[in-house]
């Protein structure tokens, strides 16, 4: 496995039998099973939603957009290392998602302190704007190996 420390520890947490996110999950069969990749500092990942992720008359449900821009904002942490916790975020919707539309989410870290973490995300169909977001988030701890892999104590 390549990468590093933190990115491995990433991979073990998500391919780990106990996680059953919502978002990231690749065995939830409730999930969207996003695979977040980090390059540069910036957290990305490639969702195409299904008529199920609808909300009303064939839009895709804004709360599936806010749980993208969510789980982006928080990986940027954990590909650092860091496990957090959403302390507050702001969403605004700049235009409909469809599905079957070919949506991408991305993440980047703006400012980081001891004790909490500024992120922006936004939620790109092609070269528009579907959703963006603002988050702070509240840092826990380290993303710990026993973690990783799936044990908790």
């Amino acid at each position: 496995m390549t990468g590093t420390t933190a990115e491995r520890r990433v991979r073990k947490l998500v391919d780990s039998p106990r996680n059953h996110c919502f978002v990231c999950s690749q065995t939830n069969p409730f999930g969207l099973q996003l695979r977040f990749d980090d390059h540069d500092g910036v957290t990305r990942a490639a969702f195409v939603p299904g008529i199920w992720h609808e909300g009303w008359q064939e839009v895709v449900h804004g709360g599936i957009l806010a749980a993208l821009l969510d789980e982006a904002m928080a990986y940027t942490l954990f590909f650092r290392g860091v496990q957090g916790l959403t302390a507050r975020m702001e969403v605004r919707y700049r235009a409909p998602a469809y599905p079957g539309d070919a949506l991408s989410v991305e993440a980047r870290q703006t400012r980081d302190t001891r004790r909490l973490v500024d992120v922006e995300a936004r939620i790109l169909r092609g070269d528009d704007v579907v959703a963006e977001a603002l988050g702070r988030y509240m840092k826990i701890g380290a993303l710990e190996a026993d973690e990783a892999e799936g044990r908790s104590g």
